[in-house]
């Protein structure tokens, strides 16, 4: 396959972009120098109009440039074209430059450089790939996550398009969305450009299999903003921040770990019941006591009749792995890693065993337990992920076993390995891998379970507040090669009561976890105890 790529005549571009091109350096590649001709209509920032934004770009936005390594490349060649700009800021390639581009017949074009390209009929057989870091059904144009802030908005969409000759309105071939941080908009932003690598590889997984994403691309077209909007921006963001320090400093959140043993799975009709049988159980359900050396319990999964889960201990601000007997409110068992966090101990039945998957994000490998009569004596470090995994979730289905998992360094991209057995010993990350790059469900967030024929699993919320909610997927297609999924419904408590952020459940018992947030003075030193 050939590509080609356009660039600027310095053959810089931002290094988020230059990650999205080392995906191409296996393939035949043309870069495309792009220089402008003489014109009477060259484009020049307005620096008066919007003199605040300026400001902002450069303290928040200022994208490192890396200047293209040709070396890193196997096979290329370099060609230079030349464009105008006409009096609406579009720009213009000569007929030269199209004939060079044609002649060259790449299979498609990835756009790094230039502006508003308009694409003539010449041209438009041949799919140009262009990033659009926003959500087209609502914001098109420019800039990045600006508006979003300024809105309000929990999510920053983006796209890889196949450009048109209308602005971010283009074919998406693919789609993801990341965090959005009211109170750092560079944050937001790294955010946005560390996953957008990810989503270029979809897009180009989508282009060669034809798969167009169904969304709408009808959203504002926004433009640069006033000096005044700049100003409420700024004075938006302190805000926010102030607030952030202030809970941080001053507030907690106390998790505990609800349950009830009268739950019949026999009596639900579909498995969106279960967040209404936990809403109907809100304020009136039995709780955890927790043990006086832990802080508080979280993460719970059944294990036959017990609970396991995660209690974080008050001196090493640690998690300890806990099993607990519901009936007499007391500790089992428990296993911890002197200095490293155990939590969200899932639990899988498979050939007559028992495999305890907990989250191993502060290892350095997947850390398996293979229960007995100590269920913590028998473990496994798996070697096959290139560090620990975050909430680990385990499916056997078909004769194959499926693991949904974050990497620590990325909290809202779900990937997905598949194995021929338990430990994972032979794992392969899935072809549709990442699986869902969002806050909405980009994490596990308890059981995955088979309900009637269908397959479905819990994701968590993370448009806001940490742990404060659920969605519930149904899983379409699991395959070795093929998955895809819909979200069909979402669980949040309401008032005081924060959660649910994890949900286990058997043939007569379901457990989940909540919090209510406290003032506690101390809440910010043991903020920074918790960091060592």
């Amino acid at each position: 396959m050939k590509v080609g790529i356009i660039v600027n005549s310095d053959m810089a571009v931002a290094s988020w972009q230059y990650n999205c091109i080392l995906k191409l350096r296996n393939r035949k590649i043309i870069f495309f120098v792009s220089n402008e001709e003489n014109s009477n209509f060259q484009i020049k920032n307005n620096y008066i109009k919007n003199f605040i934004y300026y400001i902002i770009n450069v303290v928040s936005i200022r994208q490192k440039k890396r200047k293209i390594n040709l070396s890193s490349f196997k096979d290329y060649s370099v060609k230079n074209i030349s464009y105008k700009t006409d009096s609406k800021n579009w720009q213009h390639f000569n007929s030269e430059s199209i004939n060079i581009i044609l002649q060259e017949k790449p299979d498609f074009i990835y756009k790094c450089g230039m502006k508003l390209l308009k694409i003539s009929d010449q041209l438009k057989f041949i799919p140009m790939l262009s990033h659009h870091h926003g959500d087209p059904s609502k914001f098109r144009g420019r800039p990045a996550g600006f508006y979003e802030i300024l809105k309000g908005e929990k999510r920053l969409g983006q796209i890889v398009q196949i450009l048109s000759n209308r602005l971010d309105a283009g074919q998406i071939i693919s789609y993801g969305e990341t965090s959005i941080y009211p109170w750092s908009y560079r944050k937001t932003l790294n955010d946005a450009y560390n996953a957008s690598p990810l989503i270029f590889e979809k897009a180009l997984k989508n282009l060669e299999s034809g798969i167009i994403i169904n969304k709408e691309k009808n959203g504002t077209n926004y433009k640069l903003p006033s000096n005044y909007l700049g100003i409420f921006f700024i004075f938006r963001e302190i805000s926010n921040l102030i607030e952030r320090i202030i809970y941080g400093i001053f507030y907690e959140k106390y998790w505990n770990v609800g349950y009830c043993n009268k739950f019949l799975i026999k009596n639900i009709d579909t498995p969106i019941e279960i967040f209404d049988y936990i809403h109907s159980k809100s304020s009136n359900f039995s709780s955890l006591s927790v043990f006086k050396k832990y802080k508080f319990y979280a993460d719970p999964f059944i294990l036959d009749s017990k609970i396991i889960l995660e209690g974080l201990d008050k001196k090493s601000r640690k998690g300890d792995l806990l099993l607990i007997d519901i009936n007499t409110n007391a500790i089992i068992e428990s296993f911890n890693l002197k200095g490293r966090h155990l939590s969200y101990p899932y639990t899988n039945k498979s050939l007559n065993k028992t495999f305890i998957y907990p989250d191993s994000g502060d290892l350095n490998n997947l850390l398996i337990f293979q229960t007995n009569k100590n269920i913590f004596k028998q473990r496994s470090k798996i070697l096959s992920f290139r560090k620990g995994l975050t909430d680990p979730s385990v499916l056997e289905h078909e004769g194959l076993f499926f693991l949904f998992a974050n990497y620590p360094d990325e909290k809202c991209i779900l990937r997905l390995w598949v194995s021929s057995d338990p430990m994972f010993s032979d794992s392969e990350e899935h072809p549709e891998s990442p699986v869902c790059i969002s806050p909405l469900g980009g994490r596990s967030g308890g059981r995955i379970f088979v309900f009637g024929k269908k397959i479905y699993r819990f994701g968590q919320d993370f448009s806001g507040a940490y742990g404060n909610g659920l969605i519930l997927f149904e899983i379409n297609s699991l395959t070795k090669n093929n998955f895809s999924e819909t979200a069909i419904s979402s669980f949040k408590f309401k008032d005081s009561l924060k959660g649910p952020h994890n949900i286990d459940f058997s043939s007569d018992i379901i457990t989940w976890d909540y919090y209510h947030e406290k003032f506690n003075l101390l809440a910010g030193i043991n903020r920074i105890i918790s960091k060592f």
